[in-house]
């Protein structure tokens, strides 16, 4: 499982496109064979969303298990008999175990990046046109494992420096050369009901970069200028957005507290509406982001990650997601997005562990057009 202050939340450099094969559970059969840590956590018996690790031989996996139940006792944790350990500071209990990494789970690569497509000219937009405006971090970029393109090539587009192109992956304006939550949501949010309307159309606008903070986003931060620039294009050529999604978090672990999240969140907003903008803003609740690497897939560091680590972790996520839950209701333009951290983890496994494979692309997408459709 790896820390975000070690790795980048960033888009690699080569294609993985998850399988459509059933996802499994199984044990490897013997300890050469690769497997892929995983972590379930709970706070005080409840629950809490599991997450990923890194692809080792099977034998490590379970040294590592081993040696973290040795140390826990040592940071004051206690060892409870399923072989999980419990903080009894934060209440916060880690259980690690692996599957089987192979057919599903694999160091995953990204193709090369496309030339930009030629631009298109849409038809004119009406009374049910769904104009999206997106920013964050990779998780709202195009670093998805499984590119796609909307069905409906008529009806959807996507606007960036003046010009229209077509909604289709990777996402023109966005970092990264792999697949997008976009390009699905165009086709999942058409021909819904919202504000007493149908949709017929969708215009999205996306400036999400990899491995962002929000202290990027807002001002004084490398990227609040861009996305004062690109607002404020989109607003000239398309119009006001019907919707705003703001999509980050996960490089923000072990460096804000709830309150200064909200703080730094208020400060970006404040500057939109400076903008002239008035849209509803929906802010996503999304923490996770265990990478895996073709790059460095055997880091000794991330693989035996300790017991307080993983404590430390779990305590921070909750931190950011809950001020991710009270900005979504911070006001009447504020509205909660969609909880990416409950999504499937077998479906963030499928990608990189941190971004999702094929399938989770298509989940993220259907939550993200159910929350703007409330």
């Amino acid at each position: 499982m790896a820390l975000l202050s070690r790795r980048s939340v960033l888009c690699g450099a080569t294609v993985f496109i998850c399988t459509p094969a059933v996802l499994r559970n199984a044990r490897a059969n013997n300890t050469s064979t690769n497997v892929l840590q995983t972590v379930t956590a709970s706070f005080r018996g409840a629950a809490l969303p599991p997450s990923s690790g890194q692809i080792v031989p099977r034998a490590l996996a379970e040294e590592v298990i081993a040696n973290n139940l040795k140390l826990a006792p040592k940071f004051g944790y206690r060892v409870d008999p399923d072989g999980s350990f419990t903080d009894p500071a934060s209440g916060i209990t880690i259980l690690q175990r692996y599957v089987a990494a192979a057919p599903d789970y694999n160091i995953p690569a990204y193709p090369a990046e496309n030339q930009r497509p030629h631009p298109i000219e849409p038809e004119a937009f009406g009374k049910g046109t769904f104009k999206l405006f997106v920013w964050g971090q990779s998780i709202a970029a195009n670093c998805g494992h499984g590119r796609y393109s909307a069905r409906n090539t008529d009806k959807t587009c996507v606007f960036s420096d003046g010009h229209f192109y077509p909604c289709s992956d990777p996402i023109v304006g966005a970092d990264g050369p792999g697949g997008s939550v976009w390009s699905h949501f165009a086709d999942s949010i058409l021909g819904r009901r919202i504000n007493n309307s149908t949709v017929n159309q969708v215009v999205i606008g996306c400036c999400a970069q990899g491995s962002t903070s929000i202290n990027d986003w807002a001002p004084g931060g490398s990227e609040a200028p861009r996305l004062l620039r690109c607002l404020s294009d989109y607003m000239t050529n398309v119009g006001q957005p019907t919707h705003l999604a703001y999509s980050q978090g996960e490089s923000d672990l072990y460096t804000f507290s709830t309150e200064q999240w909200v703080d730094r969140w208020q400060t970006m907003l404040a500057s939109i509406r400076k903008l002239g903008c008035t849209s509803k803003i929906y802010t996503s609740i999304e923490t996770i982001c265990n990478l895996r690497t073709a790059n460095d897939p055997f880091d000794e560091d991330v693989i035996r990650e300790t017991p307080d680590s993983y404590i430390k972790t779990e305590v921070s996520r909750q931190n950011i997601r809950a001020a991710q839950r009270i900005v979504g209701m911070l006001g009447p333009d504020a509205r909660p997005g969609p909880n990416l951290d409950l999504i499937d983890w077998h479906l963030r496994a499928c990608g990189d562990g941190c971004h999702f494979g094929e399938r989770g692309l298509a989940v993220a997408a259907q939550a993200w057009a159910t929350a703007l459709s409330n």
